[in-house]
């Protein structure tokens, strides 16, 4: 029995895939450089909010998603947790916009349905994964907002280096999946 296709202005969409008709929208364009920095924010973070509906087809999944970007643009100081995590003579100055077009690519190019390369499935694991542990992260809080503020705003968990025994099981794994991202994006030159 064959499946039907439905057909959108927008997209070709099947039982197993869904083909973008107009993948400029998720793309940055390539005249970045002559943006503002506010014009850039503003149009890097639509790209990934477009990209929502290509994350999962499960809503909680979704809205993590949602949670997980506004966080990064809106609360999070990358730098500071970044040199909590990297010694002196690792922190290497990056254009902070290769960094988010970067992360965008990464993205993309965890959403894509072929997973016939392998990047793409690794890709694919890594942002899952880092989704996963914001949702479960955020369900493990017994006071959001004290736990928000400790661990998301001002990294308690990070601070904290004189002795592992000062910390809890909960803070040590919280600080080592940290520290793997951030090993990550250095390597990737992104920003997940």
């Amino acid at each position: 029995m064959q499946l039907p296709i439905i057909n959108t202005t927008k997209a070709v969409i099947s039982s197993v895939q869904t083909v973008l008709k107009q993948p400029g929208r998720f793309i940055l364009s390539c005249d970045v450089s002559e943006q503002s920095d506010a014009e850039f924010i503003r149009s890097s973070y639509r790209r990934f909010m477009r990209l929502r509906p290509l994350v999962s087809q499960r809503l909680n999944v979704k809205h993590v998603y949602t949670n997980y970007i506004a966080y990064k643009y809106r609360y999070e100081d990358y730098e500071a947790k970044r040199a909590l995590v990297l010694t002196n003579r690792h922190l290497l100055k990056h254009d902070w916009r290769l960094v988010v077009a970067n992360s965008l690519k990464f993205v993309i190019q965890s959403v894509d349905e072929t997973h016939n390369n392998q990047d793409v499935a690794m890709a694919h694991r890594i942002f899952k994964s880092i989704l996963s542990w914001q949702y479960q992260l955020r369900r493990s809080w017994k006071s959001p907002g004290e736990a928000y503020t400790a661990y998301m705003l001002s990294f308690k968990h990070l601070r904290t280096i004189s002795s592992t025994n000062e910390l809890t099981e909960k803070e040590v794994t919280l600080r080592l999946f940290d520290q793997c991202v951030v090993f990550l994006n250095e390597t990737l030159k992104t920003r997940l």
